[in-house]
């Protein structure tokens, strides 16, 4: 069979743009289907980035939103709306990820509605976190402030110091900068005591990923976010950030790409210049590697202080961030 050149236009367009149909009845079994592919994605959203699975979610949340309008015990429906928010959090999480701001706020919100709908104190409390983390990224920490302050009503309501001391890990990185030094120290002093009094064999589903490894980084974040940092600050940001990269091991590698630029950076600020270097090398690395506008976005204040350090080496790796960006 002989293979007919042709353009790529006729292959890139959908065959079709349907949403398959949901049975007229459901059960838990149907419920647990969504759960588990909501599992999947986020795993692949975490491993490589929103880009690898954004529109694959964003198609699961169609028809699966669909399964409200079935018949089914009120158990089932209680259940379903919280697996429901949990799908909506991971698509507005990967849109995120992908610069798509306007998108994954609309996302969180529904998730939002959803997870009080189904009663869920700690989901509420995540949905919360990722509005604030949005925030935080796009540099408005008072607007992120105000969700994380809910998100801590949300997270002493559901019992778990787990949520707890991650909504105050972000809580401080908000303080930090606004350059509130004493209370982003307050906060990272309770974060640091709740993840202390946490009990590692409680059963969670959020937050599932939290731990020491995400305390240090967070912390490190904060630290090194601070306007008014000296150097000790930024040398306690250097270590705090170094053991999240030993507990962390390589479980989570988007989380570890977004630090790694962080950590470049303080030890460029500290003159650890051959270090600092070392570590840019392989943030850029990192962030051609996974489908994410937030590692790229991390590399902007690196960028810039590449600049001034001005060595051969500094600028090399400053092109290469800029040829990324103008490329993403």
């Amino acid at each position: 069979m002989g293979v007919a050149e042709t353009d790529a236009s006729t292959f890139w367009q959908p065959i079709d743009q349907y949403v398959a149909p949901v049975p007229d009845k459901i059960g838990t079994s149907d419920v647990a289907h969504v759960e588990a592919l909501t599992d999947a994605m986020r795993l692949v959203d975490d491993k490589h980035g929103g880009g690898a699975c954004r529109d694959a979610i964003a198609a699961q949340v169609r028809w699966s939103q669909q399964l409200l309008t079935t018949q089914m015990a009120e158990v089932t429906r209680k259940r379903l709306l919280i697996a429901l928010a949990d799908l909506h959090v991971v698509a507005g999480w990967s849109s995120f990820d992908l610069g798509m701001h306007t998108v994954a706020a609309s996302y969180f919100k529904r998730a939002l509605d959803l997870s009080r709908a189904g009663d869920n104190w700690a989901l509420t409390a995540t949905v919360l976190y990722t509005m604030a983390r949005l925030h935080l990224h796009i540099g408005m920490p008072g607007v992120g402030l105000r969700f994380l302050q809910l998100g801590q009503i949300a997270a002493q309501s559901s019992g778990s110091p787990f949520m707890v001391s991650l909504i105050c890990v972000n809580e401080a990185w908000a303080h930090a900068m606004m350059d509130n030094r004493r209370q982003m120290e307050q906060s990272l002093v309770r974060a640091a005591d709740e993840l202390h009094a946490a009990d590692d064999n409680q059963p969670r589903r959020w937050p599932r990923f939290y731990g020491q490894g995400e305390l240090h980084a967070m912390t490190g974040t904060a630290q090194s976010a601070l306007p008014s940092a000296d150097d000790a600050l930024l040398d306690s940001a250097r270590q705090n950030l170094e053991h999240s990269f030993t507990e962390r091991g390589d479980e989570h590698p988007r989380s570890s790409a977004l630090a790694l630029p962080i950590l470049a950076l303080t030890d460029l600020r500290l003159g650890n210049i051959d270090a600092g270097l070392d570590r840019a090398g392989r943030a850029l690395s990192a962030a051609r590697q996974i489908n994410s506008a937030r590692i790229v976005d991390r590399l902007t204040p690196l960028a810039n202080h590449l600049g001034a350090v001005a060595t051969t080496g500094a600028l090399d790796i400053q092109a290469g961030i800029n040829a990324l960006q103008g490329a993403s």
